[in-house]
């Protein structure tokens, strides 16, 4: 959702995350908790956007990603991240 919201906005410079809100009927603040996840490093991105099956997605909840993103620096990230993979293989 996201990604796809991004590229509406860049599309049309005049819309706004509230009106993307209003047109998903979610609030505006839910809209950019989700866009905040494209600030995630791109590698993290990356292997998400690969997975396909619900299996595949399995602890990469958008809490637990939103929790990678509130971490300081980007080596922290990305270690928390593979922590977390290393978890969904056991």
């Amino acid at each position: 959702m996201a990604l796809e919201w991004q590229a509406m906005l860049s599309r049309d410079k005049a819309l706004a995350k509230a009106e993307i809100a209003r047109t998903t009927g979610i609030s505006r603040a839910r809209v950019t908790q989700i866009m905040n996840l494209l600030g995630l490093p791109k590698g993290i991105l990356a292997h998400v956007l690969s997975l396909t099956t619900s299996d595949d997605l399995c602890q990469f909840s958008e809490r637990n990603l939103r929790n990678i993103l509130a971490m300081k620096n980007t080596a922290a990230r990305l270690t928390a991240f593979r922590q977390l993979r290393q978890q969904c293989l056991q």
